[in-house]
């Protein structure tokens, strides 16, 4: 796709910048929803820097 400085911005009326949908896809996997669950259920969800884990 070519790039015309002079073409107006899709919020003054040109047109879209991104003019296809994003590809459905999963966000988080089997994985990272273990890694989460274990966070979630040890209790501690913030550690301070001088704290060793």
């Amino acid at each position: 796709m070519a790039f015309d400085v002079y073409e107006r911005l899709a919020l003054d009326g040109g047109p879209k910048a991104k003019r296809t949908p994003f590809p459905h896809r999963k966000r988080h996997g089997e994985l990272e929803k273990k890694y989460l669950s274990e966070v979630i259920d040890s209790d501690v969800l913030f550690l301070r820097r001088d704290e060793g884990i």
